[in-house]
């Protein structure tokens, strides 16, 4: 409210209708291209190394209250992952590749329908209080992926081209 005060003008309260009336849409592509893209990744985590962090990935206990949204992959778009044996520099490095396909974006952002990519390291959690207290540096080329509602094959193409880069 002290930014904007207290009530959107018209164009503002125009785009935002007009968007909700997708949202579910959206939703439904950031859900389903998330869920191909958490398949791949599971795919080629031996090759590459890859440790990733999801409910899907079963290692820690969902809450019952999620357990219906788990059984039916309405989860968002958003997948983290670690590459053991690379660093912050390989995760600097992947993000730039996965730049340059087009597809794939290295942001600060990580809300919005392309897919999106950034290391907390330099982004969310960039003190090392931050780092230390969520115990970051056991992964050092931590990944968050904010998979976007392009072409999954679009999504899966771009990534395995990084990743094979590396």
């Amino acid at each position: 409210m002290t930014t904007y005060g207290c009530c959107l003008d018209a164009e503002t309260a125009y785009y935002l209708e007009r968007r909700l009336k997708t949202l579910h849409v959206r939703m439904e592509r950031h859900n389903q291209n998330m869920y191909e893209v958490y398949r791949y990744l599971t795919g080629v985590s031996e090759n590459f190394r890859i440790k990733i962090f999801h409910p899907f990935a079963g290692e820690y206990s969902i809450p019952g209250f999620a357990k219906t949204l788990v059984e039916q992959r309405k989860l968002g778009g958003m997948i983290t992952f670690n590459i053991n044996s690379k660093n912050e520099r390989d995760g600097i490095r992947l993000m730039n590749i996965l730049h340059q396909t087009g597809i794939i974006k290295h942001a600060t952002s990580l809300g919005g329908v392309e897919s999106l990519i950034s290391m907390p390291y330099n982004m969310s959690q960039a003190s090392w209080a931050q780092q230390e207290m969520l115990e970051l540096k056991k992964y050092p080329c931590l990944m968050r992926l904010s998979v976007g509602i392009e072409g999954a094959n679009d999504i899966i193409n771009a990534l395995d081209h990084g990743l094979s880069a590396l």
